[in-house]
């Protein structure tokens, strides 16, 4: 197991003595990376646009492409499927029409696109056939429905488990379908288990030493306002290479700003002092994934 912060230092190390280390650019030796990642399904297409253009405005600032990472669930492309799902179906066919839409122009415009399941069911007691079925199933979807740049079927390579219900069972059946990466567990760590790198989902410090994962939801849950959020924010740039930032395509709000809002304003004042450089989940695993396997 690797502590992700001792491992990057390491590997800042290595570049300022001049030494390479594949996987990493000169681009990013003088700036701190920022990984946003949202659990969210597809039935909002406004908040998709806002999405777009807002990921736009810190490419034009920082003046370097600015990718997102979207785990989705493969319900919102259907009005109903068998068992049912937690989040529901598009209401119409029309609707399902537009989200695939909406999706395919992300991954036109450099977004990851991630497995958040097909039907948003808790997994954590699943056995490895029910894992390996649900799974299966949604990149058969995404296979049907979506292209990468280079007109080839699209083929998502990063996990997060639904409700954050993991287990061993979902870590064998991921690699066995040929992904990269999960990043469902709470921690600080990057580890290999079956060929799969494993990601923690890193537990931000508050200003009364305690913790709270870095995703709005459990934000919320704990009712952090938006100034803390924005200091915690501050704090954890300087803790954590690259930053990891969860959110979900939700509203919640304590104190003036909603949390997205507060997300907003400290990634665009950062990019706008040209000191943060916004990678997607599956570029910084690549960039590490030979030091883990």
């Amino acid at each position: 197991m690797i502590n992700r912060r001792n491992f990057m230092k390491g590997l800042v190390g290595l570049i300022i003595l001049g030494e390479t280390t594949e996987g990493f650019s000169e681009q990013y030796k003088d700036k701190k990376r920022v990984v946003v990642c949202f659990d969210t399904g597809v039935r909002t297409p406004e908040k998709w646009e806002e999405l777009t253009q807002f990921s736009n405005e810190l490419a034009n600032k920082t003046g370097a492409p600015a990718p997102f990472s979207f785990y989705i669930t493969s319900c919102d492309f259907f009005t109903h499927l068998s068992g049912g799902s937690d989040t529901g179906f598009a209401k119409s066919k029309e609707n399902a029409e537009r989200n695939v839409k909406i999706i395919q122009g992300m991954i036109n415009n450099g977004h990851e696109i991630g497995s958040h399941s097909v039907r948003h069911k808790n997994g954590e007691k699943w056995n490895y056939n029910q894992w390996h079925q649900e799974i299966k199933e949604f990149d058969e979807h995404i296979s049907r429905f979506f292209s990468d740049k280079t007109g080839k079927s699209y083929k998502c390579i990063g996990f997060r488990a639904p409700y954050l219900g993991y287990n061993d069972n979902m870590h064998k059946a991921l690699s066995d379908l040929k992904y990269t990466y999960d990043i469902s567990k709470p921690g600080d760590f990057v580890k290999n288990k079956d060929g799969l790198t494993l990601v923690g989902l890193p537990e931000y410090k508050r200003k009364n030493g305690k913790i709270v994962l870095g995703m709005d939801y459990n934000w919320h849950v704990l009712k952090i306002s938006d100034v803390e959020l924005e200091s915690i924010l501050e704090k954890e740039l300087e803790r954590y290479d690259p930053l990891i930032i969860s959110m979900h395509n939700s509203r919640w709000q304590h104190g003036a700003r909603c949390y997205w809002d507060t997300v907003k304003d400290f990634l665009r004042r950062h990019a706008q002092n040209e000191d943060i450089k916004i990678i997607s989940m599956g570029e910084y695993v690549g960039s590490i994934r030979d030091k883990t396997l």
